[in-house]
């Protein structure tokens, strides 16, 4: 009787841990916008296709760099893309994550890859989940949708979701 009593015990105690471990796991909304003036035909650093400053909320401000992984085009004027995205803290804190959407263009804006000039509109919507993180972002997950637009010379974007600990 006394062994099963121990054995109860360590398994109330263990349900007890677990849920308590699951209730302090925090989701907190995340968001965040870029903004940047695209540099061609020189470019954005470290091999980057899109890059600016963003500012998330709660955190402050970032470095954006969007690395695009590949692109299959649907018809003239859209296609799917594959991207990686970084948003890096000045305290070297770094968020990465993995997007896919589709971007469309106006016309047969596609066909002039890659672009060298100022002047083709793109609009891209897409879904992201975190890859990974450093710093204050070490160990979180989380998921979210984004939207990325390209006037002349102008890359405005806007990251929102949820990050869980």
């Amino acid at each position: 009787m006394r062994k099963h009593l121990i054995v109860f015990a360590m398994s109330a105690l263990v349900v007890l841990v677990a849920s308590a471990g699951r209730a302090s796991a925090q989701t907190t909304a995340f968001d965040a916008s870029i903004e940047n003036q695209i540099l061609r035909p020189v470019g954005c650093p470290d091999g980057a296709y899109l890059c600016g400053d963003a500012d998330i909320a709660g955190f402050g401000s970032a470095r954006f760099r969007w690395y695009l992984v590949s692109f299959e085009p649907t018809s003239e004027t859209c296609g799917n893309y594959v991207a990686t995205v970084t948003l890096a803290l000045g305290d070297g804190s770094t968020l990465t994550l993995d997007e896919a959407g589709t971007d469309c263009s106006p016309g047969n804006s596609f066909s002039s890859y890659p672009r060298h000039s100022y002047g083709q509109p793109q609009s891209a919507d897409g879904n992201w989940v975190v890859q990974g993180g450093t710093g204050v972002f070490a160990g979180l997950t989380g998921s979210g949708t984004n939207t990325l637009r390209i006037t002349g010379a102008r890359l405005t974007a806007k990251y929102t979701g949820t990050l869980t600990d």
